[in-house]
């Protein structure tokens, strides 16, 4: 097979997760390069994209379908949940944690909590249920967050907390608790734990603590830890057993099952909805889903918060 070009977002984050699947490809044999690009949802840093569709994804499918590159990698989180006409997800590599994480500023001190470096050491470390963690947080405390989802259950459990839209990389928000702009950061495990493995998540950055939330009572993103490789329709890539290769059965019916119950109520990515499918143990897309956590806010979530 000629050179596959890789499409990817720029953001350090976003060039682990290509190279990633550049990995695997080469394993299988594929030579690969990868063009990172900038997307909307990276260039503009302000406020919350709750009415927006595909503002990390928009650019790169648009280079995929006029041929700059060959497939695209993305975070299937940021996806839009309808089909995108032309474009298909040929793979869908095994997940990483789906976990989210309730980070605390260094200025803010509370029992049970745990020194990121070591939550980031192993995933059997636990979880704690959300409305425990959450209870920790002094009155009034400033909330690092831009979605919808986390920011609904947030006000959920403690209507007190002031929720702040913080954007841009991992990094950049991870400094932004670390200055005390804010006094707790919610972000993605998944996130985290590859720029860790990647030697790039700063040694001061470790010493934080925080909770791992328990995926039954805060359930994630749909698709949250998880990529989506996505080629052309029919194209030369469609069902290339190179894809074969790089898919992995179980996340791929995980994904699908939490993804299919968004698609069903509406709205997509932007909708405050939690959904993790439980596959723990399964080695085949074939094998039933265990369990389905799934948590929605009302659609006047933030009258309601607002209110109390």
């Amino acid at each position: 097979m000629t050179l596959i070009v890789i499409g990817t977002r720029a953001t350090p984050l976003a060039r682990i997760q290509a190279a990633l699947v550049a990995g695997r490809l080469r394993q299988f044999g594929v030579q690969t390069d990868i063009k990172a690009m900038s997307s909307h949802g990276d260039r503009s840093l302000g406020g919350s994209f709750a009415q927006s569709k595909g503002v990390f994804t928009g650019e790169l499918s648009a280079a995929l379908r006029d041929g700059t590159v060959d497939l695209v990698v993305h975070s299937l989180k940021d996806l839009p949940v309808d089909d995108e006409p032309g474009l298909v997800i040929a793979a869908v590599p095994e997940r990483e944690r789906p976990f989210d994480l309730l980070l605390l500023a260094p200025g803010v001190n509370a029992a049970g909590t745990t020194a990121l470096a070591e939550l980031l050491k192993d995933e059997a470390e636990g979880a704690a249920p959300a409305g425990e963690a959450f209870a920790v947080l002094p009155a009034g405390a400033r909330l690092g967050t831009s979605s919808p989802r986390r920011q609904a259950g947030a006000l959920a459990l403690r209507p007190d907390l002031v929720c702040c839209a913080v954007r841009g990389s991992v990094g950049r928000r991870l400094e932004w608790l670390q200055s005390g702009a804010i006094d707790a950061l919610l972000a993605a495990e998944a996130g985290i734990v590859r720029l860790a493995r990647n030697g790039e998540l700063e040694a001061s950055a470790a010493a934080i603590r925080g909770f791992r939330l328990d995926l039954r009572t805060w359930p994630c993103a749909p698709g949250q830890g998880a990529l989506a490789v996505q080629v052309l329709r029919s194209g030369r890539l469609d069902g290339h057993p190179a894809m074969v290769h790089l898919d992995h059965p179980p996340t791929r019916a995980a994904v699908l099952a939490e993804r299919s119950l968004l698609g069903r109520l509406g709205g997509g990515c932007l909708r405050p909805f939690g959904a993790w499918a439980d596959v723990r143990g399964s080695t085949s897309g074939h094998s039933p889903l265990r369990a389905i956590h799934v948590a929605i806010a009302p659609d006047d979530w933030r009258e309601a918060a607002g209110a109390g």
